[in-house]
């Protein structure tokens, strides 16, 4: 997944927060017509489809 498709950051923390679920949460900074902003970005638990 290429995330600028989706959110417009310039920048992100190097170590995301893994919740016990698998979600994944990181904080990025953005830029709005009124300067800096910070971005919460969050990417779903998914299950694997990897059988072993």
């Amino acid at each position: 997944i290429c995330v600028t498709d989706y959110v417009g950051i310039v920048n992100h923390t190097s170590h995301p927060l893994v919740t016990e679920d698998g979600t994944v949460f990181n904080v990025g900074m953005s830029i709005k017509s009124t300067g800096p902003a910070y971005a919460i970005v969050s990417f779903p638990s998914v299950e694997s489809t990897d059988k072993k």
